[in-house]
């Protein structure tokens, strides 16, 4: 998740955001195998990139449970 977008948008439209792009992750690596790559990007595999997916997903769930936490009627 790039840092300066971080305050665009609302938190559950980041939270959506990230899961299509797990979604996509995923689908790569139904279609292509785990260990393809982008020819973009030979350095990282699709393994890797469904990682990376999966922790910015994580982290923004994480921040739409604070928010919902802290909301008040």
């Amino acid at each position: 998740m790039n840092n300066r977008y971080q305050l665009i948008g609302k938190r559950e439209d980041k939270v959506i955001e990230e899961c299509s792009e797990v979604i996509q992750a995923i689908v790569k690596i139904k279609n292509f195998g785990l260990f393809n790559y982008h020819p973009a990007r030979p350095e990282s595999s699709n393994r890797i990139e469904v990682l990376g997916e999966i922790a910015d997903l994580r982290l923004a769930l994480n921040q739409y449970e604070d928010e919902l936490l802290k909301a008040q009627p």
